[in-house]
């Protein structure tokens, strides 16, 4: 048994000692040395070119990130406006554009229209003790009415209601008319006006800047701001 004991402690110390002579890495794939340094130089490919350079040596990556941000910024257009503006403006604000902005700069004229005004109407009464009394008939139906001012033609009389639209006051007289209000009318005191925008579907930084320093020579001061709904 001790025989068997001593063998068997030689065998380990010589296991032990080819080990730590690299004999045995192929077959169990540990070094005796480990990853300390001078495995990991024996490990490293074409050592030779690498330097080692002094602070300040390499540009800081900020400053380019910084430009290609600043550049893609310019890269950004969007659809602007300017305007409304009237037929009789129409030309002069061309006219700036046209003097302002480079050779070959095209924009599209958009034509709309300014909202008019109608307005329900009762009248034109004698006299004012005529106007009063039918203010208080119109309570009895639950109606609300006011004395038209600063329209001479129509006065004294009462106005039950302005409107943008010859539809929405229509619709309106329709209802007081099935609250038993039968003399009143609807007339036109504001026609619709004819309006333009000058519109740029895809201005890029540098002309909304140049475009933003004209207002104050477009007519009425009307200057340019996002396309409505986003257009």
């Amino acid at each position: 048994m001790l025989r068997a004991l001593v063998v068997l402690l030689l065998l380990a110390n010589l296991a032990f000692f080819a080990w730590t002579q690299g004999w045995l890495t192929g077959l169990t794939g540990i070094s005796p040395e480990g990853d300390r340094d001078p495995a990991r130089l024996k490990r490293q490919v074409r050592p030779e070119v690498i330097r080692i350079l002094p602070p300040g040596s390499v540009p800081a990556s900020a400053p380019a990130e910084t430009t290609g941000a600043a550049a893609a910024a310019t890269l950004v257009v969007a659809c602007i406006e300017g305007g409304p503006y009237s037929a009789a403006e129409l030309p002069a604000a061309e006219g700036v554009l046209k003097a302002a902005l480079p050779a070959g700069a095209t924009w599209v004229v958009q034509n709309g229209e300014r909202a008019g005004v109608w307005l329900i109407y009762m009248g034109k009464y004698a006299n004012r003790e005529a106007l009063d009394r039918k203010v208080a008939e119109l309570k009895r139906f639950d109606v609300n009415s006011e004395p038209v001012r600063s329209s001479p033609e129509l006065e004294p009389g009462l106005s039950l209601g302005r409107f943008e639209s010859l539809t929405q006051a229509d619709a309106r007289l329709a209802d007081l008319a099935k609250r038993g209000v039968r003399t009143a009318r609807v007339i036109n005191i504001t026609p619709p006006v004819p309006v333009h925008t000058l519109r740029f579907t895809q201005a890029d930084a540098s002309l909304q800047r140049t475009l933003a320093g004209l207002k104050d020579r477009l007519p009425g001061e009307k200057g340019f701001s996002p396309c409505a709904g986003g257009a």
